[in-house]
């Protein structure tokens, strides 16, 4: 997926993302190196504290052009994630920011999660979150929502997608050209998917992952698992890979 236009005013459209919030859940687990995957313009990695050696991997070009404007001691690859080929293992690998529901095929979580596997440490933990399915079957059917910001007009239309806990995020933006004091417009389509509790532990179980705590909201305390009735937003898993006996 190309974020060419889209990386221009994408830190701009995420605004009210909590990041700090993201950054303490990954803390307690922050070592020598992490790499997170579909780091985007960077928002998290600049708060990452500096004696962590990061390195920030995404596909888009565009998004990491950005994110190096941001700051110049990480490293910045772009490649895709299903298919990781980076010299190097981390004791921390992080996909935060539902950036995993942008994968359809569940072949793709898992070709991800071997990814993930391959390029861990010994006993490093991976860190994930996703939409959970309440929210694509509460917020992501045929709704629309918008906003306007700063010399910038969106409106978001949910369209819910064929398969189950799937959705097309129809955008369109209206950025103005202060010179010329008009309004430009464009539009994105983005797809995202999620799966339920149970395909997320079983795909990872069978990957290799020992899964140290699932919870929801940011909230540590919030465990949830496939018997959870209480609505939450967001699911994260913190998982480990497994050492191997020698």
């Amino acid at each position: 997926m190309s974020y060419g236009q889209f990386a221009s005013i994408y830190d701009q459209f995420m605004y009210d993302q909590p990041y700090d919030r993201w950054l303490e859940v990954i803390r307690p687990y922050l070592k020598e190196n992490m790499l997170d995957l579909a780091t985007g313009t960077g928002a998290l990695l600049d708060l990452i504290p500096h004696n962590v050696k990061v390195t920030g991997v995404d596909l888009s070009e565009e998004m990491l052009a950005i994110a190096a404007s941001k700051r110049s001691d990480v490293t910045l690859i772009a490649q895709d994630m299903t298919k990781l080929e980076l010299n190097q293992k981390f004791q921390l690998i992080t996909c935060l920011c539902d950036s995993l529901n942008y994968l359809a095929a569940p072949e793709d979580v898992q070709k991800t999660f071997q990814s993930v596997l391959d390029h861990l440490e010994d006993d490093g933990i991976f860190i994930f979150d996703v939409h959970s399915t309440a929210k694509f079957e509460t917020y992501f059917v045929n709704q629309t929502y918008s906003d306007e910001l700063d010399k910038m007009l969106y409106i978001w239309h949910a369209v819910q997608g064929e398969v189950p806990f799937s959705v097309y995020h129809d955008l369109t933006f209206f950025i103005k050209d202060i010179e010329q004091d008009i309004y430009h417009r464009f539009d994105e389509q983005h797809y995202q998917r999620t799966f339920d509790i149970d395909t997320y532990k079983l795909m990872l179980e069978q990957i290799g992952f020992e899964i140290i705590t699932i919870f929801a909201d940011f909230d540590p305390d919030f465990v949830v698992d496939s018997n959870e009735e209480a609505y939450f937003d967001r699911v994260f898993f913190i998982v480990r890979k497994k050492e191997i006996m020698k």
